[in-house]
């Protein structure tokens, strides 16, 4: 899945990122010990330009569904 869209200057971005967790994670309230577990997890961010230049990043996750596929809280039913 991936989906751009511009207009003047923002830019969204809806993708998916995919990998295994192999190394500690440092989140903002915890640090996560490496699992070995794959994840597919989708997001969005959203970049504001002045010019060439990003003025603004925000990223949006599901951080429930990454801690879940983790293993680190139950699965949603």
């Amino acid at each position: 899945m991936l989906n751009i869209f511009e207009d003047g200057g923002t830019t969204i971005l809806q993708a998916e990122f995919q990998g295994t967790h192999t190394e500690t994670m440092n989140a903002p309230d915890q640090t996560i010990p490496a699992t070995g577990r794959r994840v597919t997890i989708p997001f969005v961010t959203i970049d504001r330009y002045d010019g060439r230049k990003i003025t603004e990043f925000t990223l949006y996750f599901d951080r429930a569904e990454l801690l879940g596929q983790l293993g680190l809280l139950p699965t949603p039913a």
